[in-house]
């Protein structure tokens, strides 16, 4: 899936990093480049992601979709010739958070020209990804006990809605898909957002994928 979508919105990569806590390890890395994945082993069993830490942490409080460009040159360390050799100087990264929990983050290689609904998709779609990962056994961030059993079953509506969702499509393309108004649409994703007590659209996509409320 990963490889899918870095190749429907023109990314020549990608690579999913879902990271420790303290942002210093790695739980678990998918790279579609298989040399990539291969090369970067031996460096992080050397110095770990010590020289990273910053900016991941920039990119995961950001929150989001961010653009990342070289900048200004900085001091060299243990990862800089690995990321101009492997093509990660030059990416659309997507950070992963679930509440107060850190997940990580997907970096799809180049920046191809691409509108804020395609954004908006790219996000949508890679929190579903990991959202599946955690469903096929990693280790999630944590919910209050029995807190996804306590809410209010949702309605045939509301799960067409958000599996429409899952699937990148956007509020006026579901509308269109449902003969619905893209504001009643907005609602039903609030209406579920609400009875699952997630922050926003990928959120609460990621916590229906997770706990198979899709289905």
């Amino acid at each position: 899936m990963l490889a899918a979508i870095a190749r429907d919105f023109g990314f020549r990569s990608a690579v999913l990093i879902e990271l420790t806590r303290d942002l210093h390890g790695l739980a678990r890395v998918v790279d579609t480049d298989p040399n990539r994945d291969a090369a970067g082993q031996p460096i992080f069993a050397q110095v770990g992601l010590q020289p990273l830490a910053g900016a991941l942490r920039g990119l995961i409080e950001a929150d989001g979709v961010t653009v990342v460009t070289p900048g200004d040159p900085a001091p060299p360390h243990a990862y800089s010739d690995f990321l101009a050799t492997y093509d990660l100087t030059e990416v659309v990264a997507v950070s992963m958070t679930l509440g107060d929990d850190v997940a990580g983050l997907i970096a799809f290689c180049g920046i191809p020209e691409l509108s804020p609904m395609q954004l908006s998709a790219i996000q949508t779609l890679s929190y579903s990804l990991f959202a599946h990962l955690w469903a096929l056994g990693a280790q999630p961030p944590a919910l209050e006990p029995t807190r996804i059993h306590l809410f209010k079953p949702l309605t045939p509506r509301e799960k067409e809605v958000m599996r429409l969702s899952a699937s990148g499509r956007t509020s006026a393309q579901i509308a269109c898909d449902l003969g619905l108004s893209a504001r009643t649409v907005n609602q039903h994703v609030e209406n579920v957002a609400g009875k699952l007590g997630t922050r926003n659209r990928t959120h609460t996509i990621a916590e229906l994928v997770r706990h198979h409320l899709l289905t």
